[in-house]
């Protein structure tokens, strides 16, 4: 276990989810996922600072190696983000229609 966690061997780098530039194109027709956003809301995190706020609120790991307390974090949250779109389009949906 020693080797494995020594320094040497460490090849990745935390975080994980870190994208390199998000550029955004708006067309007159345009076709896209309904759970979009995510690129706004890594956008968000990083200029919030939310990836080391939330990384001092939560001291779980030793080692950041490949992942850190925030890439879970912000894994389930993004996995939860879908949902609540579809949740809400479902709400609009049952709103609007007649019994």
């Amino acid at each position: 276990m020693l080797r494995r966690i020594a320094k040497e061997n460490w090849s990745v780098s935390s975080p994980m989810i870190q994208p390199q530039s998000i550029k955004y194109e708006l067309a007159d027709k345009q076709q896209a996922i309904t759970a979009g956003g995510f690129g706004t809301m890594l956008q968000l995190t990083k200029q919030l600072e939310l990836r080391r706020k939330i990384n001092q609120a939560i001291p779980l790991f030793k080692f950041h190696l490949p992942y850190d307390e925030a890439d879970h974090v912000l894994n389930i949250s993004m996995n939860l983000l879908p949902v609540a779109v579809a949740l809400n389009i479902l709400k609009t949906d049952v709103a609007t229609k007649p019994i």
